[in-house]
């Protein structure tokens, strides 16, 4: 009995371990990239999206916007009014979709809704503000380019699909061993008590249930399995993350300068730090060299003027 006892917790850790080192092992990046400025193998949308699953809607919509802006499918026209400025996007004539990206296409149609032509971005950010219905419709349709992202970064080799599945498979495995042990303790104690029968098979049953926990809980799939490519990647997308929101200069100019247009610009709409048409860019991400007054300095000044007034 003990020998096959033995038998059973050698079968039952060989399994758990072959199952963690194979299939939900973190796979780790091969280099540490504590700042990167060089522009991603990913779309902005993919890289905010593989960063943060549960990134803002709206910011991916307009970095796929301005993604194509460049890619010349969309012609982009600013006016000015004092210190109001304006974005109006109109459609190119241009019809050869083959270098626009499954995510960057619906955020194409999603944005030109109902086959516009032209969008005025105010409208277009107001109508989603003020519009319930619109904003529902809107997040309905971001689950489904969600999927197509995720489906995006799987076909670049981001994610491992394989070992997913397998996971799963083996988290339903030990589910049912778990039932199956549960079912057996609770039939041999029933014998036992009712019939006198020995019960021998507790035993197996006990270490059976603890090992079908620990294969349930290893097989768990918190987040998706990245492959080494992937890992490495969003290693890259953290350190330019990181850049866009520390660095004050980008290639001998003040950040407040870069055009919306150039990477750098549109990464920071797609991770949330820049809105078109405002400075927010500006002030979250550029670090004045002043240094701001303590609160020692503050009591001094105000003592020096009571002073000088009571001295009068």
């Amino acid at each position: 009995m003990y020998i096959s006892t033995i038998l059973l917790i050698i079968i039952y850790t060989t399994l758990i371990i072959y199952v963690y080192f194979r299939y939900n092992h973190d796979v780790k990046p091969t280099e540490t990239y504590e700042l990167y400025k060089d522009e991603l193998e990913i779309s902005a949308s993919e890289a905010a999206y593989l960063e943060n699953k549960s990134c803002n809607n709206i910011n991916l919509i307009l970095a796929d916007i301005l993604t194509l802006v460049n890619k010349k499918y969309i012609d982009l026209q600013m006016k000015e009014n004092g210190t109001k400025r304006e974005y109006i996007f109109v459609k190119t004539k241009k019809d050869d979709f083959t270098e626009v990206k499954n995510h960057e296409m619906m955020s194409y149609n999603l944005f030109f809704e109902n086959g516009a032509e032209v969008v005025n971005l105010n409208d277009f950010l107001n109508k989603i503000g003020e519009d319930k219905e619109t904003l529902e419709k809107l997040e309905i349709k971001m689950v489904s380019m969600k999927r197509i992202l995720d489906m995006e970064l799987q076909n670049h080799g981001l994610i491992d699909k394989y070992s997913e599945k397998q996971l799963f498979k083996f988290h339903k495995m030990g589910l049912n061993f778990l039932i199956i042990n549960i079912l057996i303790i609770f039939i041999t104690l029933i014998s036992a008590l009712l019939y006198k029968i020995n019960g021998q098979l507790l035993e197996f049953s006990y270490f059976g249930l603890l090992f079908s926990i620990l294969l349930y809980k290893t097989t768990e799939l918190k987040e998706e399995k990245l492959t080494e490519y992937g890992a490495n990647t969003l290693e890259k997308v953290k350190a330019l993350k990181s850049y866009l929101k520390n660095y004050v200069i980008s290639e001998d100019k003040p950040i407040y300068m870069v055009n919306i247009l150039e990477y750098y610009y549109i990464m920071a709409v797609a991770f949330g730090f820049a809105k078109l048409g405002e400075r927010e860019f500006i002030e979250n991400t550029y670090k004045k060299s002043k240094n701001k007054p303590t609160y020692i300095t503050i009591i001094v000044l105000i003592a020096s003027i009571v002073i000088v007034l009571l001295s009068k």
